[in-house]
């Protein structure tokens, strides 16, 4: 056999056995938090599965080895397809002709960002109604961006030690924070929430949070519960909007107990990849996100117009941009 046709087998029979093997311990997440970050590459083994049965059955002779290659890479594309599927078939955003657009920001401006003054001026830059933003820390660090924000959007949530704020241009009619603590001394949720009054002058609540990434996986899992109490001590009937860096893609696990536990919100973030924005390392920035990890949940009423990715300078996040509209 040539050698080039022996490579190409090889090469076929590896990326069947890689997907399929992939595949299985995304479905042991389930049951293992740690193996459903594997499921963070759930589109990455659905195309390799896929390529490598075709080229299995394209370069393999018939007979039992290319069937069971090819049955591998199939079995792998079609799980994947199923953790994806929901987030594919989703009701995409649509127009809706009457009522005012009530736009958000959400975006996680990095602590360690080193232009705060361009994140700032790109983020409120936007038209935006209110800013929900996360990693505030680095746009507190001078006083060009600070004041910049205080001009812009005056009203802020005041939470001493948080490092998520939310900003708007109207007085706010009450609000809280949310870093606690469980009894085991894990650290709860970084959210806070303000009451403002919205389109027509109806309050609604804004909220914003940061969890941390899931490793290990058990912290995050507290934190959700976490937010989740706090999110229903909220103000009761007031519509809410919820967004924030969940750190935590849609095709999860994860993803699926955090909807259940947020419910009645329903998230609106599907497949729009926010990370990473740049190569930390250097601070270059980086055109192709591949993680959806950041999102936007809203309660009954409001209808999404629009929901866009923007890029925030210094940030290895991109934001999100969301034009709601609130109904009677």
């Amino acid at each position: 056999m040539h050698p080039l046709r022996i490579l190409a087998t090889a090469t076929a029979i590896e990326i069947c056995f890689a997907a399929a093997l992939l595949a299985l311990l995304g479905l042991g997440g389930a049951w293992d938090a740690w193996l459903d970050l594997v499921n963070c590459l759930a589109p990455l083994f659905a195309a390799a599965g896929a390529a490598g049965a075709v080229a299995a059955w394209s370069i393999l002779p018939k007979g039992r080895l290319r069937a069971c290659c090819v049955l591998l890479g199939a079995a792998a594309t079609l799980y994947a397809g199923v953790m994806l599927a929901p987030n594919l078939a989703a009701p995409r955003p649509g127009v809706m002709a009457n009522g005012d657009a009530y736009r958000i920001v959400s975006a996680n401006l990095f602590r360690g960002n080193i232009t705060p003054l361009h994140a700032a001026t790109a983020v409120t830059t936007r038209g935006a109604d209110a800013l929900l933003l996360q990693e505030t820390d680095s746009v507190g660090s001078t006083s060009r961006s600070k004041v910049l924000m205080d001009q812009r959007y005056p009203y802020a949530s005041a939470c001493p030690g948080a490092g998520v704020q939310i900003r708007v241009k109207v007085p706010l009619l009450a609000q809280g924070c949310g870093l606690q603590t469980t009894t085991n001394g894990a650290p709860g949720a970084d959210f806070v929430w303000v009451r403002v009054r919205g389109p027509k002058g109806r309050p609604l609540v804004l909220a914003t949070a940061h969890l941390q990434r899931p490793y290990p996986p058990e912290r995050q899992a507290v934190q959700r519960e976490v937010l989740a109490r706090a999110l229903k001590q909220l103000p009761n009937g007031d519509p809410v909007v919820l967004s924030g860096d969940f750190n935590t893609v849609p095709w999860s696990f994860a993803m699926r107990a955090q909807d259940r536990l947020l419910a009645p919100l329903r998230r609106q973030t599907r497949l729009t990849p926010t990370y990473p924005a740049q190569i930390n390392t250097t601070f270059q920035p980086w055109g192709l996100p591949l993680l959806p990890i950041d999102h936007l949940y809203v309660s009954g009423g409001w209808t999404t117009q629009r929901i866009a990715r923007i890029r925030t300078p210094g940030s290895d996040h991109f934001g999100l941009v969301a034009d709601l509209v609130l109904g009677h």
